[in-house]
């Protein structure tokens, strides 16, 4: 009988001791806030190397019952990549009420020299629940950053300033990529009033390298040409963002012209001490005939095109 009595009162000691402990449990659970980073925004569409930026953090006590004071958080990257524009990288926050979402505003400032990629920034805080016990804990947030691309475009060499309807020239120039990264898929084309020109693929060029562009530029209407025309780069960068550059050109289009034939040379053409030699006058009247030819094959082109049109 006393095996037994005592076998109940250890049993009945147990079960006090699980129901405490569920209790415990249960309270510490409900007691316990939690607190979240639900988001972040930038001023910024993106963000570029170099650029000052206000970062606004998304703060949420999640708990139901109790609120959240004396908040410190820390911000920092791995090699300071992305660091607080000025002061601290430790932010105070005095209360959160239960269930209130706070907005932190911090204004940052992304290092001159860093590429085109994502860069994870720790955030670390601690605070007080409502009895003053301190919690701890901590993420992450992931923030895109984008090259400073500086690429320009120089270097132009043609053979003349202009050309005539029906006529074309090459235009050369270069692409100048002056970032601290490469860029990717570029392409170079000209545009303009009164032309037509082809499109160029120039590749990728390296930091601190130089792309090449020749392009043909061909007179199509002088009536409508400006006397400018414009070089057009697009490229990409490592995440694949497109930008572009322009530069003007001065280039005219001029009405083509009948070349003429100044027969009156050839009348003057003399031979020192003596007449003219026979072969000299066959070869003046062939590239006559040449030139004749030529003239009349350009002019049955032209009067087809119009007609056309």
């Amino acid at each position: 009988m006393k095996t037994i009595k005592r076998t109940k009162k250890i049993l009945a000691i147990m079960m006090c001791m699980v129901m405490l402990f569920g209790f415990s449990v249960i309270a510490s659970a409900e007691t316990t806030p939690r607190l979240i980073i639900t988001g972040f925004t930038t001023d910024k569409d993106e963000v570029k190397s170099g650029d000052t930026f206000e970062m606004t953090v998304s703060i949420q006590n999640v708990s139901k019952k109790s609120d959240i004071s004396n908040i410190k958080l820390t911000f920092s990257t791995a090699n300071n990549e992305i660091v607080p524009a000025s002061g601290s990288s430790t932010m105070y926050i005095e209360k959160i009420a239960k269930e209130e979402v706070y907005e932190l505003k911090i204004t940052m400032k992304a290092g001159a020299d860093l590429s085109s990629k994502s860069y994870v920034m720790d955030v670390k805080f601690s605070y007080e629940d409502r009895y003053g016990s301190p919690i701890e804990d901590a993420t992450t947030l992931v923030i895109p950053v984008v090259q400073n691309q500086r690429v320009s475009v120089g270097g132009f060499d043609f053979r003349a300033s202009g050309v005539m309807v029906g006529e074309s020239s090459d235009v050369s120039f270069t692409v100048n990529n002056q970032g601290r990264g490469e860029i990717f898929n570029v392409n170079a084309k000209i545009v303009g009033e009164g032309i037509e020109a082809t499109d160029v693929f120039v590749g990728n060029v390296a930091s601190g390298s130089t792309g090449y562009a020749d392009i043909t530029v061909t007179g199509v209407d002088e009536t409508v040409a400006t006397g400018t025309i414009q070089a057009v780069v697009t490229f990409e960068d490592s995440m694949g963002n497109e930008s572009q550059v322009t530069q003007d050109i001065t280039f005219d289009v001029l009405a083509y012209q009948e070349p003429v034939v100044d027969m009156t040379d050839i009348d003057e053409i003399q031979v020192e001490n003596g007449p003219i030699s026979p072969v000299v006058i066959v070869a003046a009247v062939v590239a006559v005939i040449v030139l004749l030819v030529v003239i009349k094959k350009r002019k049955q082109k032209k009067e087809e095109e119009q007609d056309e049109i």
